[in-house]
C-alpha cells in the first residue's frame, strides 16, 4: 500500500504596494460591516476577503486564504511596532 502525498507547489505572491493598499481595502471593508471579532475575522471572512482581494488583480495568479492571511498578519504586526517605536520615541 503506497502512501505518496502529491503536493502542488503555490507560487510566491508578489506584494506590491497597489496589493498592500487592495488588502488593506479589504479588510477594513470587513471591519465596518462589523466582522471583526476581538481576536480577528472568522474563516469565512478571510475567505470573501481573498475573493475580493483576488477579484480586483486580474490577470495575476490567485492567492489562497493562507497566503492573504498570512501577509495580513505581517503587515498588522509591523504597524503595531511602528507604533510602540513612535510611541517610545515621544
Amino acid at each position: 500500500m503506497s502512501t505518496e502525498k502529491t503536493t502542488s507547489r503555490v507560487s510566491k505572491a508578489a506584494w506590491t504596494k497597489a496589493a498592500y493598499h487592495s488588502l488593506i481595502d479589504e479588510m477594513l471593508k470587513q471591519c465596518k460591516r462589523g466582522k471583526k471579532l476581538d481576536n480577528g475575522f472568522k474563516k469565512e471572512v478571510w475567505k470573501e476577503i481573498t475573493d475580493d482581494f483576488n477579484q480586483k488583480r486580474p490577470g495575476e495568479d490567485a492567492l489562497l486564504v493562507t497566503q492573504v492571511k498570512n501577509r495580513a498578519n505581517t503587515v498588522c504586526h509591523v504597524v503595531q511596532f511602528y507604533f510602540i517605536y513612535q510611541l517610545i520615541l515621544t
